[in-house]
């Protein structure tokens, strides 16, 4: 006969039983409770008389299972529509250079004519014979390169993939575009050889000039880290100074549109201010710079922080000469789909971008220095 819980536990506060099934309960049953340290309302009293076969102790079964700790973690867990991406560095070469489409991406070269054009008037006499007047030309050339990415999509990984609300397709797109455009991006810096032609970047441009150095200040230091407001502003002037008078009068930094590249190391250089007002002017240095020079631009490059024997550099050109972009680059394609081809478990697609790189048409129209 099955001995119910409430009757264990009159038995061991040493109460009589007069039924082996009391159905009713009074109020000295809770006192026997009580006795034993265990209090209890009457609705719980009656609750387990009415379900007293459901807590015999003395037949409970051996677990079977393995002990459960609670609820699997998974089913506690809210995921966030937001993804966190891999970042990489400010690609700054479109916004210095723009982007021209010359060509094919089939194409090997471009051709940059160079005129020059000969000859000296003579003073007039009826008899005299006066110079021929002529022309030189030149053809500047660069090389075009070829990147390729290949992206590849097995039919059970996407359909594993969107199981996290993902694409796999379109996430291997965008790291194929992606590593094609920083490749087209690194060559637009620092060229690239191809063979044996090459094409160049805004570091090392041979039409560009030779970097000067920045004079130093009291302390020895040329990076304007290392500077006041007025060494900062006196260090534009000079390389402003410079690009003006070796234009001889075509260009003039008040009026006309010009690009100054900084490294990162120089942005909050440029947020100096004087220490005292004898300026005339209490703003920053690029709050400065902006109402001097209304049309120029400032642009802040990474690839300009330690560009040259670990120093940082600065590059002033002058956007347009004789009506026509100075600064430019060559693309012919950005991305170009070179094949594609369907499985029966996998796609696999092929793509591909040419560039020729910088160049520089004027490069008198411009200056660089080194230790900004």
């Amino acid at each position: 006969m099955q001995t119910n819980l409430v009757e264990k536990l009159r038995i061991a506060a040493g109460a009589e039983i007069k039924s082996p099934y009391k159905e009713t309960y009074d109020e000295a049953d809770a006192g026997v409770f009580e006795a034993l340290g265990i209090g209890m309302s009457k609705n719980a009293i009656r609750e387990i008389a009415m379900n007293k076969d459901a807590y015999g102790f003395d037949e409970a079964p051996a677990l079977q299972t393995i002990p459960s700790v609670g609820t699997p973690v998974q089913f506690l867990q809210w995921w966030s529509p937001k993804v966190i991406k891999t970042l990489y560095a400010k690609r700054a070469a479109d916004e210095i250079l723009g982007v021209t489409n010359a060509g094919s991406w089939e194409d090997a070269e471009v051709v940059v004519p160079e005129v020059e054009t000969t000859g000296q008037a003579a003073l007039y006499g009826d008899y005299v014979n006066g110079e021929n007047s002529n022309f030189n030309v030149n053809f500047n050339k660069r090389a075009v390169v070829r990147f390729l990415s290949t992206v590849s999509v097995g039919t059970l990984e996407e359909m594993q993939i969107s199981r996290m609300r993902m694409s796999a397709k379109e996430r291997k797109m965008v790291a194929s575009a992606n590593s094609l455009e920083i490749q087209r991006n690194q060559v637009a810096f620092n060229g690239f050889l191809v063979g044996n032609q090459a094409n160049y970047g805004i570091l090392n441009d041979p039409r560009l000039p030779a970097y000067g150095t920045l004079p130093a200040n009291d302390k020895g230091k040329t990076d304007w880290a290392s500077k006041t407001y007025g060494e900062i502003v006196n260090d534009i002037r000079t390389m402003l100074k410079e690009l003006e008078v070796k234009m001889a009068g075509l260009f003039s930094s008040r009026d006309d549109s010009f690009t100054m590249v900084l490294p990162m190391a120089a942005s909050q250089a440029m947020t100096a201010v004087p220490q005292y007002n004898s300026y005339g002017f209490d703003g920053s240095v690029e709050a400065w710079f902006k109402k001097a020079y209304p049309r120029a631009r400032i642009i802040y490059a990474p690839q300009f922080d330690k560009a040259l024997g670990g120093q940082n550099v600065v590059l002033i050109f002058v956007d347009e000469v004789d009506g026509e972009k100075n600064a430019d680059q060559f693309v012919q394609q950005k991305m170009f789909l070179v094949g594609f081809e369907r499985r029966d478990t996998y796609i696999k697609e092929t793509y591909s971008n040419a560039t020729a790189g910088a160049f520089f048409g004027y490069g008198v129209g411009a200056v660089r220095y080194v230790g900004v």
